[in-house]
């Protein structure tokens, strides 16, 4: 009778530790492997265009020293007494200097173009305009050491039709003259500067139309009718 309890006993005992690990592998095999760690999203380089400044620069740069080249080319040649080939580079550093201007706005750079404008007029009467060259020299250099400033639409120069006055304000530009236009509507005057040459097409009390760039300059003149 004993032995039969010790063996159902022992009985029991093995079945228990044969049923443990089945069960701990089942709660094992239950329990789902921890998710993946999500990628971490890619960097995706930037595909915006770059900008062309360099390369207008570049451009701006070339023209530029062009135009200088030829606007000494045109000094010599005026200080030789040689028109035709003053007024043939004077031209070469206009047409360069305009393709520069398409960049933006540039005081020096307008100026420049007024004083190539102002020497052609000259020289076509068979003059030589040594200040107006020399001056045109001068703000192109000037200018090729600033780059310009975008401002579509703004305008380097305007025309005014008025008559013609000296004024005793002194110049600010060295070997000009200064006059003012006088509105005959409003009475109102204008302060312009003129070289010398240029100051010789009209004279005091004509009426006049002029054109001037940014500072005033006069880029160019002729007597006007008052009843026109």
């Amino acid at each position: 009778m004993l032995r039969r309890g010790v063996l159902i006993l022992c009985g029991s005992l093995v079945l228990f530790l044969g049923l443990a690990p089945c069960s701990s592998n089942a709660q094992t095999a239950a329990t789902p492997p921890p998710p993946p760690i999500a990628d971490q999203p890619q960097m995706v380089p930037s595909d915006r265009p770059e900008t062309a400044t360099t390369a207008d620069r570049a451009s701006y740069d070339r023209q530029l020293s062009e135009a200088v080249a030829h606007a000494r080319k045109a000094e010599v040649a005026g200080n030789e007494g040689n028109i035709p080939e003053m007024l043939r580079h004077t031209n070469m550093s206009l047409e360069q200097a305009k393709a520069a201007q398409v960049a933006g706005a540039n005081p020096d750079l307008d100026d420049g173009i007024a004083n190539l404008k102002e020497t052609i007029m000259v020289g076509k009467r068979d003059q030589i305009a040594p200040s107006s060259i020399k001056e045109a020299r001068v703000k192109l250099v000037q200018a090729s050491a600033v780059h310009p400033v975008s401002t579509a639409g703004t305008k380097s120069s305007r025309i005014l039709t008025g008559e013609l006055r000296r004024t005793t304000t002194i110049s600010t530009f060295p070997e000009q003259e200064a006059y003012v236009v006088r509105d005959p509507q409003t009475g109102a005057d204008t302060p312009v500067f003129m070289s010398p040459e240029m100051s010789r097409q009209v004279k005091e009390g004509d009426m006049v139309q002029t054109q001037i760039d940014s500072q005033g300059r006069v880029v160019a003149i002729s007597p006007k009718s008052p009843n026109k």
